[in-house]
């Protein structure tokens, strides 16, 4: 049953260069390439960041903590920053008390 479960998976219609595809895809938008990255997935992060922060002065705690989650998922290494990353857990905080409800 071993060799007919692989052998699905050895004969599966994957194409190489799809492969190839996919992780230039996935390298271009990584921190390694740091330009795409910059332009890409680090300026995005920071408007949703200074949104977020707008929104919680605002009052509308839900938009903000979910504009910081968007920001944390698409630009991750904004958050090294002690402040940004206290702003992070304090919508993650007001959130998940709210949803407990």
């Amino acid at each position: 049953m071993t060799k007919a479960y692989l052998r699905v998976y050895e004969e599966a219609p994957h194409s190489k260069l799809r492969n190839l595809r996919a992780i230039r895809a996935r390298f271009r938008l990584s921190p390694l390439n740091f330009r795409f990255y910059a332009e890409h997935r680090w300026l995005v992060g920071q408007v949703l960041y200074e949104r977020s922060r707008e929104l919680a002065e605002q009052g509308d705690f839900d938009l903000a903590a979910v504009a910081a989650r968007t920001s944390l998922r698409i630009c991750p290494t904004s958050y090294i920053r002690v402040q940004k990353f206290s702003h992070l857990l304090k919508m993650l905080v007001r959130f998940s008390r709210k949803s407990k409800r």
